[in-house]
């Protein structure tokens, strides 16, 4: 009787194959097994970060997607300890860095209090804790303004919508529970989607600010992604987000598939795909993002604004 195998289940077959060679230290008979995953399913995410674990992943092989299954699976398995360990073990604060260079947009800032509504789309939000940080402070400098502002302005506060998106339903579940200090919500909504697919639904020009944190580096090709942004976004809109970065001393610029079995980005390949959708680079403040295995995690906090 001859059985039909899907080839995502070749996939993880070769996959746990090859992790077995690995635990082994039989490294190129693994990468024989992940190679082998990869035929099947191109772009397999387990097979892809295994590869690159092993320093097996060339610049020319140009990988830069992995599958979402992948990344669903890796959030929805680490929900219930991803905050803990990510802010107090790896001492992330990419969530920090997006939140201040957001507020550090002095141009965009002052032009809140003149709006009746401010959208905030925030990709990737995991667990919350960069929309905790927009709720706070975007709200209290509304409410500054408010107290201080024109009569007009004290009249009709502005209203301050927060919008969570995520692949993990996991994660979702987590951040539509999560309160500000004062005891609201911290998201408006929040939807289980990719990330591309959610922006495609909302109006032309119709979000004040996008943001991502630690989201990028699971993304690797940006022009989707970015010409979403730049489709969704007012003119003079805001994207915030983090990279790792890509390029070390004698390597090229672009997008790679880091050992970590993240992506990085180089300053030079987002200014190239930014401008192409655009934008103009308005911040790029390179940045310890956490900590791996005792060792800084070197990365960027960029700002892009959306001028035409």
């Amino acid at each position: 009787i001859g059985l039909s195998v899907s080839p995502s289940l070749q996939a993880d077959l070769y996959v746990n194959f090859g992790v077995l060679y690995k635990q082994s230290r039989k490294l190129d008979q693994a990468s024989e097994y992940f190679r082998r995953a990869l035929q099947v399913h191109p772009e397999d995410g387990h097979a892809l970060v295994q590869l690159a674990s092993l320093d097996q992943i060339q610049q020319s092989e140009n990988v830069v997607r992995l599958d979402s299954d992948y990344v669903v699976g890796l959030f929805d398995g680490y929900s219930q300890r991803f905050e803990h360990e990510l802010v107090h073990v790896l001492q992330y604060v990419g969530h920090k860095l997006v939140a201040d260079a957001l507020l550090a947009q002095d141009d965009w800032l002052q032009e809140l209090p003149k709006k009746s509504s401010i959208s905030i789309v925030d990709i990737g939000c995991g667990t919350g804790l960069l929309g905790e940080l927009l709720r706070l402070q975007v709200g209290d400098f509304l409410l500054q303004s408010c107290s201080t502002g024109s009569t007009e302005q004290r009249a009709r506060p502005s209203e301050l919508k927060i919008v969570g998106v995520d692949l993990s339903e996991r994660m979702v579940d987590l951040a539509q529970q999560r309160n500000s200090k004062y005891g609201v919500p911290v998201y408006d909504e929040v939807r289980v989607s990719d990330a591309s697919q959610y922006l495609r639904t909302l109006k032309l020009a119709s979000v004040s600010a996008i943001t991502a944190s630690d989201v990028l580096i699971y993304v690797g090709a940006l022009e989707e992604i970015f010409g979403e942004c730049a489709r969704a976004l007012e003119v003079g809109g805001i994207f915030a987000f983090t990279v790792e970065l890509s390029a070390g001393k004698g390597e090229q610029d672009g997008v790679k598939l880091l050992k970590s079995g993240r992506f990085g980005h180089s300053k030079k390949h987002i200014e190239e795909v930014a401008y192409a959708h655009g934008f103009e680079l308005s911040l790029w403040r390179e940045s310890v993002l956490r900590q791996q295995s005792g060792q800084d995690v070197p990365g960027a906090v960029a700002v892009l604004k959306r001028i035409y």
